[in-house]
């Protein structure tokens, strides 16, 4: 925990250790910038400040009784005029005492002229400007020793103010809030210095904040050895505004999974096709990653289909696509799972109305829940609560129907002791929740699962929806004709987003040490209806990863010849400075090196993959806690291209969606706030959001202007935090 030690005076530490007494005093009545001197006294301040200021005053430096002309010139500053017995003046300086005439005829020139060429004393502590101000001692308690570390603190307005614009930004406080009375208060009684902006200079802070870290993250993507994957999606304001959000998910060098927002941009009507390509493609333009696109990752619509259509159309011709675009469209998993659960639910429709009306009407009143915990004791049902759903999210509409079927008998004895209740489900009904939550237990479960982490690699969604696939034929088979029914719409959509991803989810799995070729032969095996079939998919799946890695040894093999022509350059370049003995010798020697290599390339040798693909698989396939990027990270060394390859294909999402959404039905909207805001604002709000985010939470990050780290540390101690936005 950071103390703050307060003292009173004391000058910087900068200070000529050869100033004097005379000096110092002298010093503290320079004016260093056409300012009053700190040193002189009121009387003194108050006669310069009325020479400076109304030049009709009648000045009086030293006596009342000096009757000279009026001193307008700023030198009698550092100057003490003087009246002699005889009745002339003259004028001593403050800092090195000498005396010179002051006649009103002699003028101020030569005083200016003492100053700037004779006055040693004026020169050094000129140079010296000594801060006299209240110094801030910050003590950092250690938790090993309880040793204390004491250093100086030095406040700045424009750190401070920088720190504030982050605050806004990332808590998504308005920016009126430095005009709240108790705020200001507050941070008048914090930092008495801080000078609170007004509402547009605060916006403008957040604007140059999101400049500056457009900036940083440029960098950090120009720099990335890896390709990244891209999600969009489209949201609504409440002026009904179309804005795209486009997003990029990268594996860092340190083998993290890292999501940054590129742009939040406003969408002018119509969205067709051709015209969100065309934005979609100015911004990645913009970011200069069109060549580092390895997927892309949509919802599933037919207006999403033809704009990869028109992106793949300008991308490949540029052969910057991996396997020519195979891998490259990719369909929202979260997407397709809410579109099937909806199949489901409308089969039941009438029936979640009733039981979510039923618990409107019994919590309606006091006096109906009393009658309501009657009828229970009666029943001998569980006293609990009655769960009412949220109808946008699918998950709690699911949860509500396996929490009524505990109220099954207590509805239809309500609808005996309460005249007013008509919405029981009837015995068949009942009947029909049970057979549809069986269905839909399922999905709930996988849903639960790829959305157990902040960011789950694709890896493991494999196994996740061949286990769906396979629930939903089985669900084909039912004595129930509207769960046949049910699951063949259910099929048909999951069988196009199984044929356009399968490929991509079977080599994540591969790339799986737990389970590699085991887990795609297997499930295949189940899926298809002949062994035949199946092998033909593992075949085909196989040849999509060979060529792939292919791809990416011929990558490998660029960079290094380019790495020694460059060098081969350099060489020639210099050589043509030198001996052309050395040229040739130089040249022998790279011959000898290329033919070394070329020997050993000839020679039948194992790939890197399949090296990979035969060693063991490694235990541990039930275990959640299994961490792949960190084995990768680790075994980086042994399969150096492999890896590489590894890190574009676990870099790629599954979902357009984060976690927390994965069970949302509803559209993206933004709120009233952000709504009333210009889509410059907007996008510079959202996007900076996102990267501070991403910063606060990476436990790799530096300090943030060295205080950061001890800040959270102390926050997290005392167990309260808010990261509203950040978290």
């Amino acid at each position: 925990m950071d103390k703050v030690l307060i003292l009173n005076i004391s000058m910087s530490s900068t200070q000529d250790p050869n100033i004097g007494e005379d000096d110092t005093e002298s010093y503290n009545s320079i004016d260093h910038d056409d300012e009053m001197p700190l040193g002189m006294d009121g009387e003194s301040r108050e006669q310069v400040e009325h020479v400076q200021n109304n030049t009709d005053a009648n000045p009086t430096l030293n006596s009342a009784k000096n009757k000279g002309r009026k001193l307008r010139s700023k030198v009698w500053i550092d100057f003490d005029k003087k009246e002699l017995p005889d009745g002339s003046y003259n004028a001593q300086c403050k800092h090195c005492k000498i005396v010179l005439s002051a006649g009103a005829k002699r003028g101020t020139s030569h005083l200016k002229y003492h100053l700037d060429h004779s006055c040693d004393a004026y020169k050094r502590v000129k140079r010296q400007k000594i801060d006299v101000h209240q110094q801030l001692l910050k003590v950092n308690e250690t938790k090993e020793d309880g040793t204390t570390k004491v250093e100086s603190f030095e406040f700045k307005q424009e750190r401070s103010r920088s720190d504030y614009a982050r605050m806004v930004v990332a808590h998504e406080y308005p920016f009126n809030m430095a005009n709240h009375l108790f705020f200001r208060v507050f941070v008048k009684n914090l930092q008495p210095q801080f000078r609170l902006n007004k509402r547009n200079t605060i916006r403008s802070d957040c604007v140059k904040l999101y400049q500056e870290e457009k900036v940083n993250l440029y960098n950090v993507l120009d720099k990335i050895n890896c390709r990244v994957s891209l999600t969009t999606d489209m949201w609504t304001s409440a002026s009904v505004q179309g804005f795209l959000c486009l997003t990029c998910h990268y594996i860092d060098d340190n083998w993290k999974m890292q999501k940054r927002i590129l742009n939040f941009v406003r969408v002018p009507s119509p969205h067709t096709s051709e015209h969100l390509c065309e934005v979609i493609m100015a911004k990645l333009l913009d970011w200069n990653i069109d060549k580092k696109i390895f997927s892309i990752v949509l919802d599933n619509c037919t207006t999403n289909d033809a704009v990869v259509r028109e992106m793949l159309y300008i991308l490949k011709p540029k052969n910057v696509l991996p396997v020519d675009g195979e891998l490259f469209h990719v369909r929202c998993g979260a997407h397709i799972l809410n579109i099937i659960v909806q199949d489901g639910l409308e089969a039941l429709r009438d029936v979640i109305r009733n039981i979510r009306e039923t618990v409107k009407y019994i919590r309606h009143s006091p006096s109906r829940i009393e009658r309501f915990e009657k009828v229970l004791r009666q029943v001998r049902a569980p006293q609990t609560k009655l769960f009412y759903d949220v109808p946008t999210r699918w998950n709690s509409t699911f949860l509500m129907l396996i929490n009524s079927l505990k109220f099954r008998e207590a509805f239809s004895r309500l609808a005996d002791v309460d005249r007013d209740y008509k919405l029981a489900p009837s015995s068949k009904d009942w009947d029909n929740v049970v057979v549809i939550v069986g269905c839909l237990q399922i999905f709930y479960d996988t849903t639960m699962r790829i959305s157990g982490t902040k960011y789950p690699t694709i890896n493991i969604f494999f196994n996740e929806f061949c286990e769906v696939y396979l629930s939903i034929r089985s669900s084909l088979i039912s004595e129930h004709s509207f769960v046949v029914n049910m699951a063949t719409r259910m099929c048909e959509k999951f069988q196009k987003y199984w044929c356009n991803s399968s490929v991509l989810l079977a080599i994540a799995s591969i790339l799986d040490p737990r389970s590699k070729l085991k887990s795609v032969e297997y499930y295949f095996r189940l899926i298809y209806n002949t062994p035949g079939e199946a092998e033909f998919n593992v075949t085909n799946v196989k040849a999509c990863l060979h060529k792939l890695f292919s791809e990416y040894v011929v990558i490998d093999s660029r960079n290094r010849n380019g790495s020694h022509g460059s060098n081969s350059n350099a060489q020639n370049a210099s050589s043509h400075t030198g001996e052309s003995s050395q040229r040739l010798y130089s040249n022998r020697r790279h011959g000898l090196v290329m033919y070394i290599q070329e020997s050993y390339t000839s020679e039948p040798t194992k790939s890197e993959l399949d090296v990979y693909l035969e060693e063991r698989t490694i235990p541990g396939m039930d275990d959640d806690s299994f961490d792949i990027l960190a084995w990768w990270k680790c075994n980086a060394s042994k399969y150096p291209i492999l890896s590489n390859l590894v890190r574009d294909v676990l870099g790629t999402p599954v979902s357009t969606v984060a976690s927390e959404s994965a069970f949302s039905t509803a559209g993206r909207v933004l709120d009233d706030y952000r709504s009333s805001l210009s889509p410059t604002t907007v996008e510079a709000l959202i996007c900076t959001q996102d990267w501070l985010r991403a910063f606060a939470t990476d436990e790799s990050s530096n300090v943030v202007d060295g205080a950061l780290s001890s800040i959270s540390e102390s926050i997290l101690l005392d167990g309260e935090i808010d990261l509203r936005g950040i978290s």
